[in-house]
């Protein structure tokens, strides 16, 4: 529990993020996707062999990790889905360094089955679990990852979807 409470805080970790290519899954710019794993993406080590996680080199990211991965918490995702249902749901990969490149974004789509890629939800959802809050990821599609000059940045859109977001939470 946290300091000073019974129950611990809600925690949505809400933002923007870019949409990895996913075939026919891929978000659209202003679409809401809900996160069904928040993704460490970087954290490991890249071989000639290719990307080995730092699950697979034998570091546990937590005890309630799977892989390099962190899950919602089960009733946030059912609450989320029913009261936004339009919004994609699907992993979401959380990077240090976005991609600016094709290949990357390929890389990473493949190698976490993420549809998008944001800056830090891995870390919000873990921090909310080690306090024992109940957490999930919510991002607006502002952009495509990828080369950098066709990575069409629309932010106004994606501010919006996500202020539509929260008046469906407080009319809730």
């Amino acid at each position: 529990a946290v300091a000073g409470r019974d129950d611990p805080p809600l925690v949505i970790a809400a933002g923007i993020a870019g949409s990895l290519p996913a075939g026919d899954d891929t978000p659209e710019i202003g679409s809401l996707v809900i996160g069904t794993a928040a993704c460490y993406a970087e954290e490991g080590m890249m071989t000639s062999q290719g990307f080995t996680s730092i699950a697979e080199m034998g570091f546990p990211v937590a005890a309630f990790a799977d892989g390099n991965s962190i899950s919602p918490d089960a009733g946030l995702l059912k609450g989320l889905k029913h009261l936004l249902p339009s919004a994609a749901t699907g992993a979401i990969a959380t990077v240090a360094t976005c991609s600016g490149t094709d290949a990357l974004a390929a890389g990473i789509a493949v190698r976490t089955g993420a549809i998008a890629e944001a800056m830090e939800g891995a870390v919000v959802l873990h921090a909310a679990r080690l306090l024992g809050a109940p957490a999930i990821e919510l991002r607006s599609i502002s952009n495509r990852t990828g080369d950098r000059d066709r990575q069409d940045w629309k932010l106004s859109e994606a501010f919006e979807a996500l202020r539509s977001a929260a008046a469906a939470f407080s009319s809730a």
